[in-house]
């Protein structure tokens, strides 16, 4: 178990909250894609192939997410850390608190089901 000490470190002194928020939400999209539009055709038999194939949206709408803002963001974080421009406490903080954030996504994700699985099948019969 990690002691206080080591919790009381893990505040961020310049904290990237908005890419915090961004890779919430592109784990919680990444994460429920499949399982939302599988269930959106449970939920309207009559447009399953249809919303099934909405997967790929919800899928590439989260990767285009934590392509365009984390991974640049993570990638300068690197080079700064190296370049010894950041130091590696505060590179160690960052990356704590970005697998928080993934948790908080998966987390975010198991309450979103049910609402992306509707936001699905209304999408599936515009379509």
């Amino acid at each position: 178990m990690p002691s206080r000490k080591n919790l009381a470190h893990l505040r961020l002194k310049r904290a990237p909250y908005l890419m915090l928020i961004y890779n919430v939400l592109g784990t919680a999209l990444l994460t429920v894609g499949v399982f939302a539009s599988l269930y959106a055709g449970c939920l309207r038999p009559d447009l399953r192939v249809t919303a099934n194939n909405l997967s790929a949206v919800v899928n590439g709408i989260s990767t285009v997410l934590l392509f365009l803002f984390i991974d640049p963001y993570l990638s300068l974080l690197t080079d700064d850390a190296v370049s010894q421009r950041a130091t590696e406490a505060d590179f160690r903080r960052t990356i704590v608190w970005f697998g928080v954030s993934r948790l908080a996504g998966t987390m975010f994700a198991q309450m979103a089901l049910i609402p992306g699985a509707k936001v699905i099948a209304f999408v599936a019969r515009i379509l």
